[in-house]
């Protein structure tokens, strides 16, 4: 790899991760009255001082503090972890790997992203990328929103040359950047997706990445990356109407409706047979009481599939909602036939309900 793109990456992110203490730090190097504290509240104190000592560059107090942690509870990995990264702020690399390595044999798994993290780390600043790569994604499988893990294993993938995984990497990795409001890092990501990006312009295959990406964030309740990934999806295959289908159910989700609009009515223009996106516009008309748009877009659905029974619902639970209960009446009696027909009894228990507000 060249030498510019490693200075690269670490020039953007070189981030060792530490046990993280916000109390009060003691002045004092000594404990009085030790006896009488209990050894969770010693080991605390000696982790806290010790990243006191650690951020004020004071290593070898550190060292000694984080010792004596690790000596009070050896099954804790706090102590090993921050051990580990004095050993690289020193850049003794081989020595922080191996007592990272001892902190992943211990039975508290409570930091187990920090310790595949700073594996990745310590194993990328000895040149072992691929190795460095799979620490990495352990540390992301563990916690998926570590952008320190995706970002540098982005900037790693981008250097091989495997530019679609870079993009996807690199892209989850500025969402959470943002999200943190980190604007100087943002900015990075910006760079470095952009000639990605333009490289890849019309890649269909590259689209339907992106979109499988986006729909498993968006299982996994990750909007704002999932937004994110399916705008590029769509960027690349601007034809593709299942992008901005997905993108509209997730501005749904996120009520966005505005945007969910604009995305399903995309949709319909490029698959006029969308039955489901007809019956989402449907229901964000409804959501907004613009109950004449609800009406025609459920109608444009029925048109396409007359024996749908929750088409016949949604439209009878706009009438409710607009006080027309003749109406609304008929057409529950339609859905409840057709809903029994098909044996759907989640949605008859739902016709019931409606029934009752009549």
């Amino acid at each position: 790899m060249k030498t510019a793109k490693i200075a690269l990456i670490v020039s953007v992110l070189n981030v060792i991760f530490t046990n993280t203490a916000s109390t009060q730090i003691k002045e004092n190097n000594s404990i009085s009255g030790a006896s009488r504290i209990s050894p969770d509240s010693l080991y605390k104190d000696y982790i806290e001082r010790g990243l006191h000592c650690f951020e004020q560059n004071q290593l070898d107090k550190a060292k000694y503090l984080f010792y004596n942690a690790k000596e009070l509870m050896p099954e804790k990995t706090d102590s090993y972890i921050n051990l580990a990264a004095i050993a690289m702020k020193r850049k003794n690399f081989e020595t922080a790997i191996m007592i990272l390595g001892k902190a992943g044999k211990l039975p508290d798994e409570t930091r187990q992203d920090a310790i595949f993290y700073n594996l990745g780390l310590c194993l990328q600043k000895l040149s072992k990328y691929p190795e460095a790569i799979d620490y990495y994604n352990k540390a992301i499988s563990v916690n998926p929103v570590l952008g320190e893990a995706l970002l540098n294993c982005g900037l790693l993938y981008s250097n091989d040359n495997k530019t679609e995984l870079a993009l996807i990497y690199i892209l989850k990795a500025r969402v959470i950047f943002k999200e943190q409001d980190r604007k100087d890092i943002v900015r990075s990501c910006d760079e470095m997706l952009l000639p990605i990006i333009k490289k890849h312009a019309k890649d269909t295959k590259l689209a339907e990445r992106l979109l499988r990406e986006g729909s498993l964030s968006f299982q996994d309740k990750r909007n704002e990356e999932a937004i994110a990934l399916l705008k590029i999806s769509i960027l690349l295959g601007p034809d593709n109407q299942e992008s901005y289908y997905r993108l509209g159910v997730v501005y749904t989700a996120s009520k966005n409706f505005d945007e969910a609009l604009s995305c399903f009515n995309k949709t319909t223009e490029l698959n006029p047979k969308n039955v489901s996106a007809f019956i989402n516009m449907g229901a964000i008309f409804g959501e907004l009481k613009r109950y004449n748009q609800a009406l025609y877009a459920l109608h444009k659905a029925l048109n396409l599939e007359k024996n749908n029974p929750r088409i016949y619902y949604n439209i009878a639970m706009v009438h409710i909602s607009n006080a027309n209960k003749k109406k609304a009446a008929s057409y529950l009696k339609k859905a409840k036939a057709l809903a029994a027909k098909k044996e759907d009894l989640r949605l008859l228990r739902r016709i019931d309900e409606a029934y009752k507000t009549l």
